[in-house]
């Protein structure tokens, strides 16, 4: 299953849904997971893909949390089983045939989570430090955090997440949500599960210079 979260996403979903019509989603079903939006322009937008002729199985749900990425993930995950899911952001779009590939091949024995951005584990100030060690109960920290656009779980990974109570782990703000898409590699990890990235250790510059071969991000400004 493919999960899409989005907010206020009028600018960035017609592009990421076409890409997925061009490129294909490998049979997979594409759910588009609304974290809150306020926009009707968005919300119409929704309304009126679903009613469109596409290649592929496409529905719309809104997840029942604070309207983060990561609470679209985990409704996604307790509400809509499947073996495993691919979430991504509504502002990154398909660039390549074979793109599931790069994912699915990366899934061997013993991996659970496969991101396609990962950056060196730096944390933003000593808040949310302390959040992800309160909340995961650890210190330890693998070498990497995964960046919140585009990532591969398994379910019987998320499983043993959920059985460890990393998924009642729920941001209620911002600072919250970016110590959590640090901390997903530490929860995963203290659950048995490895993490192997596409690719690792961009920067911003990398980033805004377009230098991450198979995906693009715009960095635009959302309503």
């Amino acid at each position: 299953m493919i999960v899409v979260a989005t907010n206020n996403g009028k600018d960035y979903l017609p592009a990421l849904l076409d890409s997925f019509r061009e490129f294909g989603t490998g049979g997979r079903k594409v759910v588009i997971m609304d974290t809150g939006s306020t926009c009707e322009v968005s919300k119409s937008y929704i309304a009126a893909a679903i009613g469109d002729d596409w290649p592929f199985e496409l529905e719309a749900d809104s997840t029942p949390y604070r309207g983060y990425d990561t609470g679209a993930y985990i409704h996604a995950y307790r509400s809509r089983p499947a073996d495993d899911y691919v979430f991504l952001q509504d502002s990154v779009m398909v660039k390549h045939e074979g793109w599931l590939n790069e994912f699915e091949s990366r899934a061997t024995h013993g991996v659970g989570c496969v991101p396609w951005l990962t950056f060196p584990m730096q944390w933003d100030n000593q808040e949310e430090v302390d959040w992800v060690r309160e909340k995961y109960r650890t210190d330890q920290w693998p070498p990497f955090g995964i960046f919140g656009p585009f990532f591969y779980a398994r379910r019987e990974a998320l499983d043993s997440l959920d059985k460890n109570g990393y998924l009642d782990i729920i941001p209620s703000r911002k600072l919250e949500q970016q110590a959590m898409e640090r901390g997903w590699s530490t929860a995963f990890v203290l659950s048995g599960w490895g993490v192997r990235p596409v690719e690792t250790f961009f920067d911003e510059t990398s980033l805004r210079g377009d230098k991450y071969r198979d995906l693009t991000k715009r960095f635009a400004v959302r309503n």
